[in-house]
């Protein structure tokens, strides 16, 4: 997975974030785990550590939610050209 070389995250004093599309000019507003799971993303994070992250993060939530979260995520970033895979 990479992630466009034209966006740009902000991460804001609360921990939040702001995604900027240098190339269509688009943004997206990031929370605090979005925040985490671009980090990860940037440093070229598959999938597969993006969920194990959450696992340790958030141990309450069964895994099989968190697989599906991550994907969500994932496939919101594809879907405004923030990511390809």
């Amino acid at each position: 997975m990479k992630l466009n070389a034209f966006a740009l995250m902000k991460e804001q004093f609360d921990h939040t974030g702001m995604v900027f599309n240098e190339k269509n000019a688009e943004t997206l507003s990031l929370n605090c785990t979005g925040v985490m799971l671009w980090k990860l993303l940037a440093s070229g994070a598959e999938k597969e550590l993006l969920v194990s992250s959450l696992q340790r993060e958030y141990p309450d939530i069964p895994a099989e939610q968190l697989e599906n979260d991550v994907e969500t995520f994932l496939q919101e970033l594809e879907n405004r050209s923030l990511l390809s895979r």
